[in-house]
């Protein structure tokens, strides 16, 4: 394992192991008030289901979990004929997780630099709100990271396979931004990201050398988000 890659799972786990269940569902009620009292709306889960609908996978990859799985909000039909997996970072989410989905989702502990999964396996690889902690304070290590990351995806995906990046567009104008950051920081104790915009991100998949390259923006409760969408 190269150095970097150690690096970044240590990065990572530097927040990933402060999970505990008690505080994840202080979050979640938090953001629901959060949502109420802010009255945006939030299609994040809208666009996932509609590029997910729209291909009709038989295998799922979600790279880290969030605040949710997006399995949980598939239609019916699509959940009895696909296979979910997850690749998890935290070990205490990880046993969350399987706890909750028993026998629903394979979830297996990994890094989102190295997946555990062969060549050309999955229809279908999504991650909502990872790419900011594929991160690092050197710009040539942090984008070296963030490609190697694309690389995975696209090695697990099968031709013609499709791979979705959804991230916060964090905004230091944008008041919805600044406190749902901070929101972040406080309960979840979650550092200091360097984030990525929309343009930054197709550049990433250009390099990869994806195709169909697709994305957008659009504003949530949390503030503004983008997506970005390719095939193998």
């Amino acid at each position: 394992m190269s150095n970097f890659l150690n690096m970044a799972v240590h990065n990572e786990k530097i927040y990933l192991n402060k999970f505990s269940s008690k505080r994840y569902g202080i979050f979640l009620l938090i953001e629901k008030i959060y949502k109420k009292l802010i009255n945006s709306e939030d299609h994040r889960l809208d666009i996932i289901i509609e590029k997910i609908t729209q291909t009709q996978p038989l295998s799922i990859l979600e790279i880290g979990s969030g605040t949710f799985p997006i399995y949980a909000h598939l239609p019916k039909l699509l959940k009895q004929k696909c296979s979910y997996y997850i690749s998890e970072i935290n070990p205490e989410k990880v046993m969350f997780l399987k706890e909750i989905y028993k026998g629903k989702i394979d979830v297996v502990q990994a890094d989102a630099l190295s997946l555990p999964y062969r060549d050309s396996f999955f229809d279908f690889v999504l991650s909502k709100g990872v790419l900011h902690h594929i991160d690092d304070n050197n710009s040539d290590q942090r984008k070296h990271k963030r490609l190697r990351f694309l690389s995975e995806i696209k090695r697990v995906l099968k031709k013609r396979g499709v791979g979705l990046i959804m991230d916060f567009n964090y905004n230091t104008r944008q008041s919805k931004s600044l406190l749902w950051h901070f929101l972040h920081r406080v309960i979840l104790m979650e550092g200091e990201h360097y984030f990525s915009n929309r343009a930054e991100v197709e550049d990433l998949f250009k390099i990869v050398e994806y195709e169909n390259i697709q994305s957008g923006e659009f504003d949530t409760f949390k503030g503004l988000y983008f997506y970005v969408t390719a095939k193998k």
